[in-house]
């Protein structure tokens, strides 16, 4: 696939591709796709250690940057969970976003996606009130004052922050930095989470909601995954564009509806191990935005 051919005018759609090797390294990685955006984690998505970037990496980042145009966003690492009630895994995660955050200032990345958290056994209002406070005293640790916090949307309304728009808003209402949040939206976590995307009328009812207690403006990303559970399970199992229970009428509606058209778009699709697979779902994608046959490919076994 040549870039020429797969991203029409300034349209910002990438995947979520590996920092191995250095985080300068994934730019390569996403120019080979096509790519005008792509989301990376700044250290292992697994453990509690904060990114470590020297000198030469982040020249070498911010060069490859401007000189290839392409949006890099950053995921926050899995392990953070700014609503626990445990005091351990609370002081990591302070300790782990800040840092986080403060590359992403480093490395000139605008915006940073972040789970809310998980409330555990305590009362939705403690638990928002513990993840506000958690990213507040995050963001003031940091001397990065040029990113935006992206609060994404969550699968399970019973066990996480973010499974409804509500819960967004109640973070935003209750933090201090308000005006360093926005809202990443999750197209399988929606799904999920009870809003039936499958048609066009689900698709404008879904975003007209998210207007109303949010407002659009506040929408700067868009996680493109179809879903592997049944509807409304609350299941976070991504599954390729077109391959699951959500199926292409939702991702066609999002890539041609002007309101998103300058929102990056990310995949988080199941890889393999070339570029198979993520050549194949952003070739569709396209093909949805400019009304063509959809390609039709085989896509390989996931990379375990």
């Amino acid at each position: 696939m040549k870039k020429s051919n797969t991203v029409p005018g300034k349209l910002l759609i990438g995947a979520h591709l590996s920092a191995a090797g250095g985080a300068d390294i994934a730019f390569d990685r996403a120019e080979k796709l096509g790519c005008t955006a792509m989301q990376i984690f700044l250290s292992n998505a697994r453990q509690w250690k904060p990114p470590v970037i020297n000198q030469d990496t982040q020249t070498l980042f911010l060069r490859k940057q401007k000189n290839t145009g392409i949006m890099p966003i950053a995921h926050a690492s899995y392990l953070i969970n700014c609503a626990s009630q445990n005091p351990e895994v609370r002081k990591n995660s302070l300790r782990l976003l800040a840092a986080e955050f403060e590359t992403c200032g480093m490395l000139g990345i605008s915006r940073y996606v972040l789970h809310p958290g998980n409330q555990g056994g305590q009362e939705k209002t403690l638990a928002i009130r513990a993840a506000a406070g958690i990213i507040d005293e995050a963001i003031e640790m940091s001397k990065n004052t040029n990113t935006t916090l992206l609060l994404e949307t969550t699968a399970s309304p019973q066990k996480s922050i973010g499974g409804t728009f509500e819960d967004l808003k109640a973070v935003m209402d209750t933090c201090t930095q308000k005006t360093r949040l926005a809202v990443c939206l999750d197209t399988c976590h929606v799904f999920q989470a009870g809003w039936d995307i499958r048609s066009e009328d689900g698709c404008h009812a879904m975003f007209a909601e998210f207007d109303r207690i949010l407002g659009l403006p506040l929408l700067q990303c868009i996680h493109l995954n179809d879903a592997k559970a049944p509807f409304g399970r609350g299941l976070d199992r991504h599954e390729h564009i077109g391959e699951g229970e959500i199926g292409l009428k939702a991702f066609s509606f999002i890539m041609r509806d002007a309101r998103f058209r300058n929102v990056p778009k990310c995949i988080e699709t199941p890889k393999s191990k070339d570029d198979t697979n993520d050549l194949l779902n952003l070739s569709i994608l396209i093909a949805l935005l400019q009304r063509k046959r959809v390609p039709r490919g085989q896509f390989k076994p996931r990379d375990t």
